[in-house]
């Protein structure tokens, strides 16, 4: 492959948008352009992109979202392969050289993806990289069924080609855009994966949090494009245990809201395991979410049972006991999860409503696992 197309979505990100683009043009590989869209910009986006002549294509359009930005940018790209970077984020000079190679050197893979590190509003670096240590080409898109496992659509490239099949970006959805494109590109194709963080993710500019809602409209319908055999047949690829395999297809089920038919599995799981940590906490979240606090409450304490430091267990009970009126229990819930999980958003946001500290939100139940590591100050 020797083209590729830079695509560079902003809203309102001037600040941040020269460094952004710098880390573009300085590239190691030079066969590229670099598209930026200005999604309805009112503050000085737009003198900052004039400022860079013929070394960048602008397009400006009036304020449509995230998800029409993007397909704008896709509609003028030329390249053979289309990577994307949003406004504030930064790109090492190798990224883009490092992805055409992987996608290159298989020609069955639609989509490439990397690390990332992440910096703060000053550009200082921030703890920790996001990475995949059990990655499998085999079973990715069945990882991918189950959360999404590209941390950011920064780390990702994909081939024009596939893009023409799959289709681009969704403009009904008004967020997690990303998820259901990538679902759809690897349905049809292989991925490929760079262990290095390639990108730096700017941490508190305002961008969507991640993560409280894992069980939204979004990746409900994302989820929904696909047989319900086929996600389980993905799943049997990634779980050889018959136990393990039920126990992931009921959490999707959870996800797109067949409830019946996840219960009817859990009845069938806890009959042959009664004390399952995974199958009684997702009978709680079922029953959480469905408003029946006593036996969310009953599911979660056996959970306990078998582990009293899980941070989700403890901020569930917690909000069951905040909506049935215990808030001294709540309180001591909430903190105890935020101790044992700094950084996690849940509980905290709970702990700031209990003080009336906070009208933003509602009580926020974690109605999915925490995954191992969180990105910097950003929520699950």
């Amino acid at each position: 492959m020797k083209d590729v197309s830079i695509i560079i979505p902003n809203y309102n990100r001037g600040r941040y948008l020269p460094a952004c683009i710098e880390t573009a043009i300085k590239q190691t590989h030079s066969e590229r352009e670099i598209i930026v869209v200005d999604d309805g910009s009112s503050d000085a986006s737009r003198d900052v992109l004039r400022s860079y002549g013929q070394k960048i294509k602008t397009i400006e359009q009036e304020h449509l979202g995230a998800a029409q930005a993007w397909n704008a940018g896709i509609a003028a790209a030329t390249g053979e392969a289309v990577a994307f970077l949003n406004s504030d984020d930064l790109m090492a000079p190798e990224r883009i050289e490092l992805q055409i190679k992987a996608l290159s050197e298989n020609p069955d893979a639609g989509l490439v993806f990397c690390d990332l590190s992440f910096i703060d509003t000053d550009d200082k670096p921030l703890s920790g990289v996001y990475t995949h240590p059990d990655y499998s080409r085999e079973t990715f898109f069945a990882s991918m069924l189950e959360r999404n496992q590209i941390g950011s659509a920064s780390a990702a490239m994909v081939r024009h080609s596939v893009l023409e099949k799959t289709g681009l970006f969704d403009e009904e959805s008004d967020r997690k855009e990303e998820y259901d494109l990538w679902l759809r590109i690897l349905n049809v194709s292989d991925p490929e994966y760079i262990p290095q963080p390639l990108v730096s993710v700017r941490v508190g500019t305002g961008r969507t949090v991640y993560g409280r809602d894992s069980l939204s409209g979004a990746y409900s319908k994302a989820l929904r494009r696909f047989p319900l055999q086929d996600i389980k047949r993905a799943l049997a690829k990634k779980y050889t245990h018959p136990f393990k395999i039920q126990l992931a297809y009921a959490r999707i089920l959870m996800k797109i809201d067949q409830h019946a038919q996840m219960l009817h599995i859990l009845g069938d799981l806890l009959e042959l395991r009664p004390r399952d940590f995974e199958a009684r906490f997702l009978q709680g979240c079922y029953y959480l979410k469905t408003r029946n606090y006593k036996t969310a409450t009953e599911n979660f304490t056996i959970c306990l049972e078998s582990d009293k430091k899980t941070p989700e267990v403890l901020n569930n009970i917690g909000v069951c006991y905040a909506i049935t009126g215990n808030n001294q229990d709540a309180k001591k819930m909430f903190k105890q999860a935020v101790e044992l999980r700094p950084g996690y958003k849940d509980p905290e946001i709970n702990l700031q409503i209990l003080a009336g500290k906070s009208s933003t939100y509602s009580l926020s139940p974690t109605l999915d696992r925490l995954r191992p590591q969180f990105y910097p100050a950003w929520p699950e």
